[in-house]
């Protein structure tokens, strides 16, 4: 692969890097911007580790010293005994115990080890028909990738990660010219990522991002920092046109919802909703308290296209753009091309009102209200509250979920229910909230008058305010953060400015 690393900022014309802030943006405070420096964030926001050190002008895939994050580990290889006899049915006792027909120690995109370990499978002879369909799936994978990087061979720079990348880069401008409208001003970076790949000037580098403001790329890869995307998207007043190019991985997002069918009774009745606190960046100190339904199948939590608008009131200044991903849901088909925005967010205990964690910021995909008519998908909570807080649920026939910030609250929170065998199926009409609460939780006269609700000898539901204020969780990992998974860069990469 030609990484971007290969060519030199003295190879640019003058003016290529935005002259007036950009190449600055390291060294010195930015007045204009909400934080001066990471060093200066608020003392309720989750510290990060130091921001980038080398000038925009220079990439960070130069130096050897600059390690990617390392990625998860993957479990060991497990072996079976080969039976005597194949074994066809599920359910036969002679199966081992704990065999699965899963792989997790393969690359799921290493097609040639995945078949090669479904001829083994199948020689292993346990199910072997069942690695039989999955090898015939997997070879009409790789022969449609295969045909893909065929014909694109002209092109040496192009190995099989950028060539998945600009497969849905092309998908997403397909999709934009197949709209007739363009009003996040995407096309003009779409358009020069895929000019930048296929010449070779721009690589993949796995923990490294490259800034493009319509059209015109900003700096060389280095490694994403909060406050600096910040900066920098505010000098190219980036709430449109902007783009962080290396985020977000190289193919569609999973967008799994939990709930997939038309909900009977009433839209809403059996979904888990829950408040959350989110603000702009660009608006401080105003935050809003929006209603999510719980999704634990969601990669990017998703909001509406007027809840940036509010978010951004008064000032009528839109949270920073992140770039565009596609999503796709349970059903599978072409990913949904989304805009992801930069929001900071928080929740709020229902007991105290206080905040259970430190505020953190999170990307949101902004739903399109104005391409679909009502009803609308409800906002989906994402990753972000099982990352940052407790969590855990009960058969109390109320289907709610509970967010503590200290583990006590599994006993002390969630009720003790005397007889699991009786838990009611969630087929009583009625809404369930979900409850936040520390200390608090189901209310009194619920518990009494509500039908289908559990209240059996034995039911332990505990009753008013915590004997302290929750405390603020600052390390919890923002699964979004790439430089959260790796170690700060080496203090010898630090270099002095361009002309210096």
């Amino acid at each position: 692969m030609v990484r971007a690393s290969s060519r030199t900022s003295a190879g640019k014309p003058p003016g290529f890097y935005k002259e007036s802030r950009l190449a600055t943006i390291n060294n010195e405070a930015n007045s204009s911007g909400r934080h001066a420096k990471d060093e200066q964030a608020p003392k309720d926001f989750v510290r990060y580790p130091p921001r980038p050190t080398l000038p925009l002008s220079q990439s960070y895939a130069d130096f050897k010293e600059w390690q990617p994050p390392p990625p998860p580990p993957r479990p060991a290889k497990k072996t079976w005994p080969t039976p005597a006899e194949p074994i066809t049915q599920p359910n036969d006792p002679a199966i081992p115990v704990g065999w699965t027909c899963e792989d997790p120690d393969l690359d799921p995109y290493d097609f040639n080890a995945q078949i090669a370990r479904c001829d083994d499978r199948i020689a292993n002879r346990i199910l072997p028909d069942v690695f039989r369909i999955k090898k015939k799936a997997l070879e009409a994978r790789k022969a449609e990738m295969d045909a893909v990087i065929e014909a694109e061979k002209a092109s040496p720079s192009l190995n099989r990660k950028i060539i998945m990348r600009l497969r849905q880069l092309e998908e997403m401008e397909r999709q934009i010219a197949a709209k007739g409208e363009d009003k996040h001003a995407l096309g003009a970076n779409i358009k020069a990522l895929i000019r930048a790949y296929r010449s070779g000037e721009l690589g993949w580098h796995l923990g490294l991002v490259t800034y493009w403001s319509y059209g015109k790329q900003l700096c060389q890869p280095r490694p994403f920092h909060y406050f600096e995307f910040l900066e920098i998207n505010g000098e190219a007043k980036g709430h449109c046109g902007f783009w962080v190019e290396g985020l977000f991985g190289m193919e569609p997002l999973p967008q799994m919802v939990c709930q997939t069918q038309e909900v009977f009774p009433p839209p809403g009745e059996w979904l888990r909703d829950m408040y959350m606190t989110v603000r702009s960046p660009y608006n401080q100190p105003a935050e809003w308290q929006f209603m999510f339904t719980e999704d634990t199948g969601s990669s990017v939590t998703t909001m509406y296209d007027f809840d940036m608008e509010i978010l951004g009131h008064p000032v009528l200044l839109l949270p920073p753009m992140l770039c565009a991903i596609q999503l796709i849901n349970a059903g599978g088909g072409t990913g949904v091309l989304t805009v992801l925005r930069a929001v900071e967010v928080n929740m709020r205990a229902d007991n105290t009102g206080q905040l259970m964690t430190a505020w953190d910021w999170i990307p949101v995909g902004v739903y399109d209200t104005a391409s679909t008519s009502w009803p609308w998908p409800p906002r989906l909570s994402g990753p972000y509250p099982r990352y940052k807080l407790y969590m855990g649920s009960c058969p109390d026939g109320t289907g709610r979920s509970w967010f503590f910030n200290q583990k006590r609250g599994f006993n002390d929170v969630i009720p003790t229910i005397a007889n699991v065998q009786q838990a009611l199926r969630p087929d009583v009409p009625g809404t369930t909230p979900m409850w936040t609460a520390y200390g608090q939780t189901v209310p009194k006269q619920a518990i009494r008058t509500q039908p289908g609700w559990i209240n059996t000898p034995g039911a332990t539901v505990p009753i008013g305010r915590a004997k302290e204020a929750p405390p603020l969780v600052p390390v919890a990992p923002n699964p979004y953060h790439p430089m959260m998974r790796q170690p700060p860069p080496p203090q010898q990469l630090r270099l002095p400015a361009d002309g210096a």
